[in-house]
């Protein structure tokens, strides 16, 4: 599992806020791997970002979007998450 430290994460996510809003110079987060314990991401816009196997131990995910993230192999996501996670994916879809 890969470490990241904050700063190395603020800056994949305003990359990847860049990525998401169609500017030159973004680029799409990908913390596979990533040991995310403890980490502050509310307010994190993660459409389309690779987070399999990432450990979320601890991780503050209030008003997170996640929406077409691949959460194979998360780790240590509280259920209650996943399942409001997965019954938003599937609102999203059948709009």
């Amino acid at each position: 599992m890969k470490n990241i430290t904050t700063k190395k994460l603020s800056d994949i996510l305003n990359l990847h806020k860049k990525y998401v809003n169609g500017k030159k110079d973004g680029v799409r987060a990908n913390l596979e791997g990533t040991n995310l314990e403890g980490a502050n991401l509310e307010n994190a816009y993660l459409n389309h970002t690779k987070i399999k196997n990432a450990n979320f131990k601890g991780t503050n995910l209030r008003n997170i979007v996640f929406i077409e993230s691949d959460f194979t192999g998360v780790a240590n996501m509280q259920q209650s998450v996943k399942d409001k996670i997965f019954a938003t994916l599937k609102i999203v879809r059948l709009l």
